[in-house]
């Protein structure tokens, strides 16, 4: 099993003056960080870096500073620089020296600035028969060119290129630039010829050198020709040097000294030398032909080959010879006749592969005049040189063995420069096959590739470079940890620090010397030199240059001694700071370790929050002064500040400017009066309540009752108010009622009730003008006492009538007509007197009673004549006594229940509920005399009098707390102080979803609006304080919200008439309290604020923020947008007319204030001044689930509340915004070459897509980009899968999107241009809508509202849901195994569910994805055992539609027709 660990769960204006503001923020190169510790590349830039980085941007400069020490990294935040402030159709041309070069720096460039056009121009690009009109195709759309300097001396030389189309001109390896190298015949012929001619820089290209060994020559004229040359100074930091030395490490220097392999030669290399000095030059396939041919030309072609005995093919087997003799006295006769043998056996192995019949041509015929001389060579047929193990080497190859076998560690890497390409070659294959390092040195080649068309190859080329350009990278990962090369590592190459580098030949100058040790810079690491013990020159030279080196080591001890020095200089200062609440007080001596904590607590991902403190020297007398610059991640205004006055040491100037910074900080509120960062505190204040694992439960009030208040008006009250109730039913009779009440109903009251499982009607309360003397109030109580007592007789109180509700039937409002009426039903009449009752009078009948026992009622419906049969007849002994057929009364059983605001719970299936027959002998009943219609009534009269006292409720909290709101639709707050478990018609949840959007929205504005210095962390800890739970419940605390909040349910069973003395008694004892959870009080107050979204919009949300949240000042919310935007500068910094167009075009929407747009896409990694989108991030966020959450509610069918937070999740969550970043792409045409020979060339337009995230400013980091390249890569691999599940699939891809791996920032982009929309376009959410549509959130949202059975729950949550009772774990590791040599890393995953795995993954690229993809799995299996054991189950069908007729003997109409019954 491979090893693995678990993983854990755990996302301006052009600057020509000096620009000493400037504030960068950036990583350094992979490679050239100084110390080689690639573990960490996100790092910031050392002060020496921005010292040269600002430099660059006052004048012409050739930086001079060590291999490693991030050359590169500031020529690429100079590029950026310059390409964000010249006219779009100047380029920036980037010079290497070096094919190899060229080409590593184009990659790096094009990835780290992705958002502008890049080309690599090579000679093997057939450049020289280009045409004005072939530049024109390739130059288009091209901002940044990078080649080597013969390309670009060609294309000046033919007029393809100009001066004045370059706006920056950078030489890598500037010390190039010398005598008639390419590079300075650009500057000499094209530069200094325009500015001598003009007199002007106003057409010339900036010029910015790159050199870490700008002069070979100790001699200042040298150095002044060199500056010169490039129209520049040579720059090396002066102010920070101390630091650069500090971080750019010095190898311990030594030589090794060895013989020269005196002996004899093998037979093969003796065999191999006669075979090419008998050469015979007449035989040669060149002079022949040469001699067939009599012009003058191929005449003198031929004298001259035959003098200097000169011809391809013999100079091919020359530098055979020559190679050879060169490796055996390097490595040995086994070396010299393994190369010697390889090389012959792949010319035959090449030869063989030719078809026979092809045409003799000069190539075909050298080739085989090569062979025939070869074969002479001596060679063994049995014998396996190439890949036997070294037996004869030399002394030189056994002290290389000695030393690498001695400086071998786990973590070794090493370099070895030798100076020709066999010897590299042999030397990687020696290393390889010697018994000593082949277990422990995984070594690998490189040399130069040439970089023109149409160049021939050599025999004696054993090495494919193409397979090199992994050799590299393989270094850096591990896989490797030796290259041998020849010089074109020496210079530039993205190699990363060494600990030991090896010359194994002579190093030929100074120059040389510099750049191979500049590759030892690991900590303790060693440049070693091999000395021929012979050679006095190698030794001189030796000696010479390690004088020079410690001269320059002495010169840079001393510098640094001497700011040793002026460090240990007594300098005091007493500036202080005192918090007179706390006591707290701010030093010089504290303040640096404040600073360097506050901006510790500051967080995101890719950029370092570190203070950078940058010195300035006085050149009058030698004072310092510092400014510190603090993370991007604050407001510009704290981005830089300086220190108060000059020092003698910088030291003092440090803390001075520490000391300003936190001062600042504190007087801006950043900083509490503890001296502490504020959004620190935030964090901890919450902490309590995120660690909860469940709901905490609060003491609240115990809830109103409004009848108390309603008793004690009916002592007072004059008049009565009358409501008319209607209920709709078409399949029950109802009388016409009304209900009577000392006060006004507050509103029409509309509810559905359930009769049954398939009858539902509606009953609504109107109130009506009509008012009623307040002394019918009695007969009023006896109409209500007659309709109440017949349906729940048991639960009065016979001598009490003081109801809280009353009720009247529609008749004239008159005490003798409600008398009259009273009279008249009040009793029973034996139900043998209603036999001979017409159809209209039966109707008028109430409910029958049986006289001999209590039972329950039924609805009389016919008479029947039926046999009866005694109770206790024995039918089991066959007695039966015969009667003649007697009435009987029949008709439905009186309902039991009486919670008729509820669906009727189901019982067995069968029948439906209150359908149940019941007849007995008419002699043995009674008949109330009241209708039956009006104790239909009375049952329904608790669910009425219940929805009344919920309006009351309601109409309470609305005249009270919620008067500055004035809610006009009473059911929007009976809805929003309903809890779920209350089970009322509706429950606040769905208006809750609207409300917690509608909080979070305008909690960002108001923040952000009122603070707009504060920072995102600060935004973000102070907004999870006013949204959480903790703090709503204690404002429906504190406002007494608690009272109204509904949450024990309705229940018919426990229902008794409410009595007006009983209220007010138990209103003087004082309600009780309750508990209720922290989640239901906050909840209800999200709920309120949905309603008076609804009610009102923002006007009345912002009132009802003013009454729960009253510590904030709440500011309209036009004014917010207004505050918002006006904080926005007019200008902004960097950022090119062209680019806001391209990214207008692409998000549909063109900026007013283009400094937001510049905002939205400034990573908090990014140089400069300009704000980073955090801010708008945040604000963004809130705008988005606003507008989800506004189409979700406002859907054309009503959403439940889960459902509506299982689409939010699906188009809100970061792997879905990133996909949709991805997604976007604006096209830019871009030349290609098709073909280009002497015969003619020809280009093609193709489409170059550059992606919206391409556009983000960000600091250069590595990590970063890598991060960038990486989505995309994965993006281009998923994009199909994923669009077709987004268009067409049942199920949501959450795998797909998981296994993008996309870094938050891709989504923060989507959100922060939302919000820079929002505010460019005052608050205009249709604008934003129009973006989310062009991101393709909103088409698929309407997918989601159109399409019910889409499956958008995540794996995981359905898999609780298939799991049911049992748990589910997760099981996860990272697993790095080994396959065909190389690491393999996965993230492998068990899913159990109770204690059976149930399904295993082991593919995955994340923890996310491996766990999603994972659950999918398992949800697949569960559902197909559950549909296995579903197809074998059923059982015999139920006979449905039958009804029960209960007789008095207990008799079933078994088959429901009536006709039959047997009757006890």
């Amino acid at each position: 099993m491979p090893s693995s660990e678990h993983a854990r769960l755990g996302q301006k204006r052009q600057r020509t003056s000096l620009a000493t503001d400037y504030a960068v923020v950036n990583s350094i190169s992979k490679g050239e960080n100084g110390n080689g510790d690639h573990g960490s590349p996100t790092l910031k830039p050392r002060a020496y870096q921005l010292e040269m980085l600002e430099a660059s941007l006052r004048r012409n400069i050739i930086i001079a500073m060590d291999t490693g020490s991030g050359k590169t990294q500031i020529a690429i935040l100079r590029i950026r620089h310059e390409l964000e402030r010249c006219p779009e159709h100047k380029l920036v041309w980037f010079l290497a020296p070096k094919v190899a070069l060229a080409e590593q720096q184009h990659r790096n460039i094009s990835q780290q600035l992705s958002a502008y056009q890049t080309r690599l121009l090579l000679g093997s690009d057939n450049l020289n028969y280009w045409s004005t009109k072939t530049w024109e195709d390739i130059l288009l759309n091209i901002r940044i060119v990078v080649s080597t300097p013969q390309v670009l001396l060609d294309a000046m030389s033919h007029g393809f290129v100009t001066m004045c189309r370059i706006a920056l001109l950078v030489f890598d390896e500037a010390h190039h630039c010398d005598g008639s190298a390419p590079a300075n015949t650009i500057m000499q012929r094209f530069y200094h010829e325009q500015l001598q001619r003009t007199g002007t820089m106003n057409d010339l290209p900036h010029i910015l050198g790159l050199t870490a060994s700008p002069v070979t020559k100790i001699s200042t004229d040298k150095l002044k020709e060199f500056e010169n040359n490039l129209n520049a100074l040579c720059e090396t930091p002066r102010i920070h040097r101390e630091e650069l030395m500090r971080h750019v490490h010095r190898p311990e220097l030594s030589t090794v000294a060895f013989q020269k392999d005196a002996s004899e030669y093998s037979d093969m290399l003796i065999s191999l030398e006669y075979a090419v000095n008998s050469v015979d030059i007449e035989d040669d396939p060149w002079v022949k032909r040469l001699r067939k041919q009599k012009d003058p030309r191929s005449q003198e072609r031929l004298i001259k080959a035959v003098e200097k005995g000169k011809t391809e093919s013999l100079t091919q087997m020359s530098k055979l010879l020559q190679r050879a003799v060169s490796i055996h006295e390097d490595l040995g006769s086994w070396a010299a006749d393994a190369f010697i043998s390889e090389v012959i056996k792949r010319l035959q192995a090449k030869r063989s592969k030719q078809p026979l019949n092809i045409v003799g041509t000069l190539d075909r015929e050298e080739e085989s005049f090569i062979l025939e001389t070869l074969s002479k060579v001596i060679i063994s047929p049995q014998e396996e040189y190439w890949d036997s193990e070294p037996h004869i080497i030399s002394e030189k190859a056994s002290l290389l063995v000695d030393l690498l076998e001695n400086e071998y560690t786990s973590d070794f890497t090493g370099i070895i420069f030798a100076q020709q390409r066999a010897t590299v070659t042999m030397l990687s294959h020696f290393i390889s096959k010697h018994p000593r390092l082949k277990d422990i040195i995984v070594s690998g080649a490189f040399v130069g590739d040439a970089g023109y068309a149409g160049r021939r190859s050599e025999i004696i080329e054993l090495h494919d470079t193409r397979a090199q350009k992994g050799s590299i990278d393989d270094l850096r990962s591990g896989k490797k940890n030796l290259i041998i090369a020849t010089s074109v590592l020496e210079e530039g190459i993205d190699v990363s620090a060494c600990h030991l580098v090896v010359c194994f030949d002579a190093v030929n100058n100074l120059r040389s010397f510099i750049q191979r040790r500049g590759r030892a810079r690991k900590e303790r690491s060693k440049f070693v030199m091999f000395l021929d013990k012979d050679d006095e020159s190698q030794v001189k030279k030796w000696n010479s240059m390690e004088d020079v080196m410690k001269s320059m080591y002495e010169a840079d001890m001393r510098n640094l001694g001497d700011v040793m020095a002026r460090e240990n200089v007594e300098e005091e200062g007493d500036d202080y700071l005192r918090i007179e609440s706390t006591g707290a007080l701010l030093t010089l001596e504290n303040a640096r370790p404040h600073l360097e904590h506050f901006c510790a607590t500051l967080h995101c991902t890719f950029t370092d929050t570190r203070p950078v403190f940058i010195t300035e020297e006085s050149k009058l007398d030698g004072t310092v002064t510092v400014k510190v610059i603090l993370p991007s991640l604050l407001d510009p205004e704290f981005r830089v500040i300086r220190g108060s006055k000059r020092w003698k040491t910088e030291r003092m100037a440090e803390r001075d400017a520490a000391f300003q910074a936190y001062a600042k900080l504190y007087k801006q509120g950043l900083v509490n009066e503890n001296l502490l960062p504020v959004h620190w505190q935030l964090g901890d204040d919450l902490s309590p309540e995120v660690s909860e694992k469940r709901p905490s439960i609060m003491k609240v009030a115990g809830r109103i009752n409004p009848w108390t208040m309603i008793a004690n008006r009916w002592g007072t009250a004059e008049i009565l108010y009358q409501s008319v109730i209607e209920i709709s039913s078409t399949s029950l009779r109802f009388p016409q009622m009304r209900m009577v009440l000392p006060i006004p109903l507050p509103c029409d009251i509309s509810f559905d009730v359930f009769w049954n499982e398939e009858n539902t009607f509606n009953i609504s309360l109107k109130p009506t003008a009509l008012r009623l003397k307040a002394d019918l109030a009695a007969n009023a109580a006896d109409v209500t006492y007659t309709l109440l007592s017949s349906a729940f007789a048991n639960r009065m109180l016979s001598s009490r009538t003081d109801f809280s509700c009353l009720f009247l039937p529609a008749i004239e409002p008159t005490a003798e007509a409600i008398i009259k009426w009273c009279s008249s039903v009040q009793g029973r009449i034996p139900a043998s007197d209603s036999q001979n009752y017409d159809v209209e009078d039966f109707k008028m009948l109430g409910l029958v009673r049986p006289l001999d026992r209590i039972a329950r009622p039924w609805m009389a419906e016919r008479f029947r004549w039926l046999k009866y049969v005694p109770e206790d007849a024995d039918f089991e002994n066959g007695e039966m006594v015969e009667e003649s057929e007697i009435l009987h009364v029949e008709g439905t059983v009186w309902p039991k229940r009486t919670d008729f605001l509820h669906p009727a719970a189901n019982n067995d299936g069968l029948h439906l509920h209150h359908t149940a027959k019941k007849c007995h002998p008419v002699r043995n009943c009674s008949i109330d005399k009241l209708p039956l219609e009006y104790s239909m009534f009375a049952l329904l009269t608790p669910s009425i009098i219940h929805n009344v006292e919920i309006y009351f409720i309601a109409e309470q909290l609305n005249k009270t707390i919620l008067a500055p709101v004035a809610i006009r639709d009473l059911s929007l707050v009976v809805t929003a102080i309903s809890a779920s478990v209350a089970r009322e018609a509706t429950n606040y949840q769905r208006i809750e979803f609207l409300g917690d959007s509608i909080l979070k929205f305008h909690t960002s504005l108001q923040l952000a609006a009122a603070n707009p210095i504060w920072h995102e962390g600060l935004l973000s800890k102070a907004k999870d304080r006013v949204v959480s739970n903790k703090r709503l419940s204690c404002a429906a605390v504190e406002t007494g919200l608690d009272k109204f909040i509904l949450v024990n349910p309705f229940t018919g069973a426990k229902w008794r008439p409410g009595y007006n003395k009983d209220h007010l008694e138990r209103d003087e004892l004082g309600i009780p309290g309750r508990e209720m959870s922290t989640k239901t009080l906050a909840d209800v107050v999200e709920a309120l604020l949905g309603a008076a979204t609804i009610d009102g919009g923002h006007e009345k949300v912002e009132k009802c923020l003013g009454i729960f949240l009253p510590e904030i000042s709440w500011i309209p919310y036009g004014d917010l947008v207004d505050l918002l935007r006006d904080s926005v500068p007019e200008n902004h910094e960097s950022m090119s007319t062209s680019a806001i167009r391209e990214i207008e075009d692409l998000i549909g929407y063109s900026f007013n204030k283009t400094a937001l747009l510049a905002q939205a896409l400034t990573h908090p990694s990014s140089p400069g001044l300009t704000a980073s989108y955090q801010r708008l991030e945040f604000v963004g966020d809130s705008i988005l689930d606003h507008i989800i959450v506004h189409h979700l509610f406002n859907s054309r069918r009503e959403i439940p509340h889960f459902d509506m937070h299982l689409m939010r999740t699906a188009v809100a969550n970061a792997d879905f915004l990133a996909f949709s970043c991805l997604s976007m792409s604006t096209e830019e045409a871009r030349g290609e070459i098709t073909h280009a020979s002497r015969h003619g060339t020809s280009t093609k337009t193709t489409v170059h897509k550059v992606s919206l995230w391409e556009y983000m400013r960000h600091g250069s980091s590595w990590e970063l980009t890598s991060a960038q390249q990486q989505t995309a890569t994965q993006y281009l691999a998923l994009q199909p899968a994923i669009s077709q599940a987004l268009n067409e699939s049942k199920a949501y891809p959450w795998a797909l999107l998981a296994r993008l791996r996309a870094q938050k920032f891709f989504s923060d982009l989507i959100e922060s241009i939302l919000g820079a929309i929002f505010i460019d376009s005052r608050g205009s959410v249709d604008s934003c809508t129009v973006f989310l549509e062009r991101i393709g959130l909103m088409k698929f949202l309407r997918r989601m509202l159109d399409e019910e059975d889409l499956d958008i729950m995540h794996p995981k949550q359905r898999l609780g849901q298939e799991a049911g009772t049992q748990k589910v774990r997760y099981e996860t590791v990272h697993v790095i195994d080994q396959e065909n040599g190389e690491d393999r890393e996965f993230w492998a995953c068990e899913v159990f569910v109770g204690e059976e795995c149930v399904v295993e993954v082991d593919d995955g690229v994340s923890l996310m994805e491996a766990e999603t993809k994972a659950a999918e799995a398992a949800v697949a299996v569960l559902r197909s055992r559950n549909a296995v054991v579903a197809g074998d189950g059923g059982g015999e069908g139920e006979r449905e539609g039958a009804v029960d007729v209960e007789c008095e003997g207990g008799g079933v109409d078994v088959d429901g027709d009536g006709d039959t019954p047997v009757a006890t």
